[in-house]
């Protein structure tokens, strides 16, 4: 028997699908807002605070990635202070850090 609701998966491959649709159509741009208004994640936004696992799993996994901006819209949050903006490294770090804290979204 499967430890997770049906919907819990298909929402994870969801999320999936249209990760990797952004990430190859996007992988050559720089502007992040260019980047954000990307049809597939603007999709992921809508998905809501299901997807938010789904983004800190993938900057756990991956590495610093411009989930910045979903995160920031889904959950009303910004971990990132002036002193590392700018720094991807620091600010998945930053986002990873909430998200342990936040609870119901850590990624440990």
């Amino acid at each position: 028997m499967p430890t997770e609701a049906p919907e819990t998966v298909s929402q994870e491959q969801r999320f999936k699908n249209l990760a990797s649709v952004w990430k190859r159509d996007t992988r050559l741009l720089s502007n992040v807002t260019t980047k954000a208004m990307h049809p597939a994640y603007q999709k992921i936004i809508a998905m809501g605070e299901v997807a938010v696992p789904f983004m800190l799993r993938d900057l756990a996994d991956n590495g610093p990635e411009d989930w910045f901006w979903a995160l920031h819209v889904i959950t009303d949050a910004n971990p990132i202070t002036e002193e590392i903006a700018g720094n991807m490294a620091a600010m998945t770090e930053a986002w990873l850090q909430w998200g342990n804290k936040a609870g119901n979204w850590s990624v440990s």
